[in-house]
């Protein structure tokens, strides 16, 4: 076991919150994390429109933030799901939605 996991305790992933509505003129929101292990994000499908920063962290007790931003989106509705993991733990996600000019599908 490592000795910083145990400064940590247990194991634990959380994220305020379930989905991030974005402005379609273009806007950045956080998402407030709290992970006690090692994370990494990832963003389906890749090619959304959507910028995750950062896209992994160390473990802490302290809260953490994750910024997403988009571009102003002239097309049509973007949607993304965001993605946590951190070792054995379930998997947390945040749905990411963007209105379009265009408007959705």
């Amino acid at each position: 076991c490592n000795p910083d996991e145990e400064l940590l305790g247990p194991a634990s992933l959380k994220v305020n919150g379930s989905e991030v509505t974005l402005s379609k003129d273009g806007d950045t929101k956080t998402i407030a994390l709290k992970a006690t292990r090692e994370w990494t994000a990832s963003i389906s499908p890749e090619e959304s429109g959507f910028t995750v920063s950062p896209m992994s962290g160390t473990g802490s007790n302290d809260p953490q933030t994750i910024t997403v931003t988009a571009e102003a989106n002239t097309g049509k509705d973007a949607h993304a799901i965001l993605t946590i993991t951190s070792g054995e733990l379930e998997p947390v996600s945040v749905r990411l939605y963007q209105p379009g000019e265009e408007g959705g599908d």
